[in-house]
């Protein structure tokens, strides 16, 4: 009786463990994204990772593990944006915060120098923008355009001098020419 009584003792046990053990597996496991209302899987039910728009879900059978890779290209609608440090890509440009930008509302180069510009063409039709070098030229060339046109007003003051001075003896010779020539005979009255 003493040996019935244990193996009734174990049974109960063995059934007491079964029936927690079919509780525990019935309760199955939660699911919730960013801590939403949770999805209960029931054991021996799949749960699917799916690709996302901007990612990959991946299986690591090495690790047992799953992850989402993030895509080498990524599509944000009009309303995302990329934000890497300082630097922001949205729908209306790149910004980078205390540096340039260049956006839909034009290019502000954030008081930085803008270095290794190409010469632009030079023409009456060119919409290029010119560099350094091209501005150095062209102060150059008026540089040398103001020097000759001083010295043009130079030559012209000193050809003014050169005429007025001219003018002034021609007059001082017409008056002496008007004046004519006085003739006197033996001593008298000049005619």
């Amino acid at each position: 009786v003493t040996n019935a009584a244990a193996a009734q003792n174990t049974a109960n046990t063995a059934v007491t463990n079964a029936a927690a053990a079919q509780a525990t597996a019935d309760k199955g496991l939660n699911f919730s994204v960013n801590g939403g209302t949770a999805d209960n899987v029931k054991l021996g039910e799949t749960v699917n990772f799916a690709d996302g728009t901007n990612t990959t879900a991946v299986y690591d059978p090495a690790t047992n593990t799953y992850k989402y890779n993030v895509n080498d290209n990524i599509a944000l609608t009009n309303a995302g944006s990329l934000t890497v440090g300082n630097t922001k890509v949205d729908n209306s440009g790149l910004t980078i915060t205390g540096g340039p930008s260049v956006t839909t509302a034009g290019i502000n180069a954030g008081n930085q120098k803008i270095t290794n510009v190409t010469a632009g063409t030079i023409s009456a039709t060119s919409t290029d923008a010119v560099n350094g070098s091209q501005l150095n030229t062209t102060n150059q060339n008026v540089t040398t355009a103001q020097n000759t046109a001083n010295t043009a007003v130079t030559n012209a003051a000193a050809a003014q001098n050169t005429a007025n001075t001219a003018v002034t003896n021609a007059a001082a010779a017409q008056a002496t020419a008007d004046k004519g020539l006085n003739f006197s005979v033996n001593g008298g009255t000049a005619a």
